[in-house]
């Protein structure tokens, strides 16, 4: 079965060896919590998904299939 680690779209966190993140899809909205002691609610913020290297979906591309050209205007 394919992985996150073998997408082309997969993009390794430095500091998190074995997790990166998804750039299938532009960033999506998410809650970014407030600090505990806080009374605000948190703030939206915009984000890639957070995955791990042995995740995997149904739109799956391998790093070495040769990119699409794109499309001419």
């Amino acid at each position: 079965m394919n992985r996150c680690r073998t997408c082309r779209f997969y993009d390794v966190l430095a500091e998190e060896p074995g997790t990166g993140f998804c750039r299938r899809h532009p960033p999506v909205p998410a809650l970014e919590p407030a600090p505990r002691a806080s009374l605000d609610s948190g703030s939206i913020v915009t984000a890639w998904p957070l995955v791990d290297e042995e995740d995997w979906c149904g739109e799956q591309v391998n790093r070495a299939w040769p990119v699409e050209p794109e499309a001419r205007r």
